[in-house]
């Protein structure tokens, strides 16, 4: 309990001093983050601009990762983030998850415990590409990126473009199950860009086409707020070519845990918090586990 309150008093005091840091008008977007203004233009000194009104869930999430990602040295133009010679990455401006995104791939390293080296990489759930532009500049020999949203699937193409990786990111406007056929996607919150596959009710949202995983995938990465429980529960994975597994978990950990369980697969959890949390997954082959 004590260590968890040495934190958030840690994280509270981090955000008033990138506030006073990297905001000329830090004062007023303090007072608007206490309920005393109605809207604010968070003026940033990098002279990059951000108008807030209560209509964005999360606003002050959004606003502390702009401030990690100027606080690492990254440059923002209009709907454009970039870091040196590293990365650059297009981003619609109703969808502010993804400075977030950007963040904890590459600078929070969600995903460094994944050995892509020279490897066939899996990312279900790329989003705006961020995630599959990492494998690849971490040495990926190749990158099937799934995407089911539309939008988000030609912002991913316009990045995979921006940063020159045509010939090793392969794009796929669709989604991921066990089976082929068709699944029907609804929206979780129009602001984050995030969908989960339904296999029942329909509400906001459509049918899409779903395929099932690329057979020459070693490394796989899910995030894709649903599909993961389908995908473990009816792929008998040791007899895949699947060596490692990331996936991003919301709620139900449980019932993960007892799919993996049942499998027989070796696992552990990276990061817990109370709405989401890290999965990593490792699959022997049987010569390995034969040596073990």
């Amino acid at each position: 309990m004590f260590v968890g309150l040495k934190y958030r008093v840690f994280n509270h005091l981090r955000f008033l001093l990138f506030n006073m840091y990297y905001v000329e008008n830090w004062v007023e977007v303090l007072l608007y983050f206490v309920n005393m203004k109605s809207g604010i233009e968070i003026r940033y000194k990098n002279s990059y601009r951000l108008i807030l009104y209560r209509t964005v869930p999360h606003e002050v999430s959004v606003h502390y990762f702009i401030l990690k990602l100027v606080n690492v040295g990254c440059s923002f133009e209009e709907n454009q983030v970039s870091f040196k010679d590293d990365f650059i990455f297009k981003i619609d401006p109703n969808d502010l998850s993804s400075y977030s995104h950007i963040f904890q791939t590459f600078f929070d390293n969600e995903y460094a415990k994944l050995n892509v080296q020279g490897k066939i990489v899996g990312d279900v759930g790329a989003s705006l590409g961020d995630t599959a532009i990492y494998f690849a500049k971490k040495g990926a020999k190749k990158v099937y990126s799934y995407e089911p949203q539309k939008k988000q699937y030609d912002l991913m193409v316009e990045n995979i473009a921006l940063n020159n990786l045509e010939h090793m990111i392969y794009p796929y406007n669709v989604a991921v199950q066990a089976k082929p056929g068709q699944v029907y996607i609804t929206n979780v919150e129009e602001w984050s860009g995030a969908s989960k596959t339904s296999y029942s009710e329909e509400g906001k949202g459509s049918w899409i086409d779903a395929v099932t995983l690329s057979p020459e995938i070693e490394v796989l990465k899910m995030d894709c707020e649903g599909c993961e429980f389908d995908v473990l529960n009816n792929i008998e994975l040791k007899k895949t070519n699947i060596q490692e597994i990331i996936l991003e978990y919301h709620n139900n950990l449980d019932k993960l845990e007892t799919i993996i369980q049942k499998q027989n697969l070796e696992y552990c959890i990276l990061e817990k918090h109370s709405d989401r949390g890290i999965l990593y997954i490792k699959i022997r082959t049987p010569h390995q586990r034969a040596q073990k």
